[in-house]
């Protein structure tokens, strides 16, 4: 897929939401203004933030007439999944690509994301990829420590993060919509397998990058391996997964076997525990079946 014309439009809405992302929110914004190709609309759920989130997308959404944005203001906390198909069903596209705030837009991302959706192939839903932001020692180290390499992927198997997607509305239809009964983590994830479940079909372009936004110490990053455990614990998700975790925990030896081996097994030893502690309380909270 080469580069499309530039500052033409696509048919697609891009949706996102948001909740208290003061801090780096202009980044994302100007990087959605600086795609290749534009958006017919972009459709923003504010989850109840607090820190002034609201009056920035206001302000540049008035600088910013030709990018026909939306902001849906929720009135109290949000989660994701809820804020999401809040601005999906207030977008009037067939074909909707999703992104998260903390994240840095590569240039070509929303034409990469959409391509295979318009150009007569099967697919109706597209997995994007993700690299990191990288400001400071902890967030290259973080990156190191615990994101995929490329490589690595199987792109029948892969589960594509909501920051990097594309689908059908249809398809969003026959899945139900993102789930909304989960605390606030996992709802992408548990998104992806209703898709595959209704028989949608996936491809993965790895050409449709963003640049997530890594966590700024190891407090933060902790809590956040720790939500992300607990989201899947609550959806019943991945329990070989977590019982290898375990397994690593008990025996680091068995590290050998690992794609990392090694590798900053210091911190990924604190990340891998406290996902294990969420993703066991999240278990212990389930109260229903989500598959």
């Amino acid at each position: 897929m080469g580069r499309s014309p530039a500052r033409s439009r696509v048919k697609a809405s891009l949706i996102t939401t948001v909740h208290n992302e003061a801090r780096h929110l202009e980044g994302f914004l100007e990087s959605i203004a600086s795609q290749s190709v534009l958006p017919e609309e972009v459709v923003i759920t504010d989850g109840g933030s607090t820190d002034g989130t609201v009056k920035i997308i206001r302000d540049f959404m008035a600088r910013n007439g030709h990018l026909n944005m939306k902001l849906l203001c929720a009135g109290k906390r949000t989660n994701i999944a809820a804020g999401r198909n809040m601005a999906i069903r207030a977008s009037s596209c067939d074909v909707i690509a999703v992104t998260d705030a903390g994240c840095i837009l590569e240039e070509n991302w929303l034409y990469e994301i959409t391509a295979p959706l318009f150009d007569g192939g099967p697919a109706d839903t597209v997995g994007g990829w993700y690299g990191a932001v990288i400001e400071n020692g902890f967030h290259k180290k973080t990156a190191q420590a615990v994101l995929p390499l490329l490589k690595d992927i199987d792109p029948e198997a892969f589960l594509p993060s909501s920051r990097s997607i594309a689908f059908r509305r249809s398809c969003w239809e026959q899945a139900g919509g993102y789930p909304e009964g989960l605390t606030m983590w996992a709802e992408d994830t548990l998104f992806d397998l209703r898709l595959k479940r209704t028989g949608c079909r996936f491809t993965f372009n790895p050409k449709a990058k963003v640049h997530w936004r890594m966590r700024d110490n190891q407090r933060e990053a902790l809590r956040q391996f720790y939500h992300y455990g607990y989201g899947d614990g609550e959806a019943g998700l991945f329990t070989a997964r977590y019982l290898a975790r375990m397994a690593l925990l008990l025996f680091p030896p068995l590290l050998a076997l690992t794609k990392k081996g090694f590798s900053f097994w210091g911190l990924r030893y604190q990340l891998y525990a406290a996902q294990v502690l969420g993703w066991t309380r999240g278990r212990l909270k389930k109260r229903k079946k989500f598959l």
